[in-house]
């Protein structure tokens, strides 16, 4: 009982950070935003929305190849850990990136395109939890 009340919170608070990056990358700061975005993915890696979020900031700061490498690298771990390929709006991402596409340049966002994510109701199951 105490531990599914503490992975709804943890979920809660996870989907709050990823708002607040959201808000963030919005706002046009992508630079500020790396670090933090680097650290959660790190402690959770199967949270595809974090993933795509740290992806945006980076090829926003001009760091396109480091984004594609974030890609790589959370492919290959779902594939290997999980035999999972990464969803379609990862990968819609991934090549947006690639192609230097609009998606990706600052103010897009705010026509709502570029960061839509699916939500999904209930505690994290991990993978494409957003």
């Amino acid at each position: 009982m105490i531990e599914a009340g503490a992975l709804r919170w943890e979920e809660l608070r996870l989907t709050a950070v990823e708002e607040v990056a959201h808000v963030e990358l919005v706002l046009g700061r992508h630079r500020e935003l790396v670090g933090e975005l680097i650290g959660a993915v790190g402690e959770h890696p199967y949270r595809e929305r974090l993933r795509g979020l740290l992806m945006m900031a980076l090829a926003r700061a001009g760091r396109q190849g480091e984004a594609l490498d974030v890609y790589q690298e959370g492919r290959r771990r779902l594939d290997e850990e999980l035999g999972l390929e990464p969803g379609r709006e990862l990968r819609e991402l991934q090549l947006g990136i690639l192609r230097d596409d609009s998606l990706v340049r600052p103010g897009v966002a705010r026509r709502g395109r570029a960061l839509r994510w699916r939500r999904t109701a209930g505690p994290a199951r991990g993978v494409r939890s957003c």
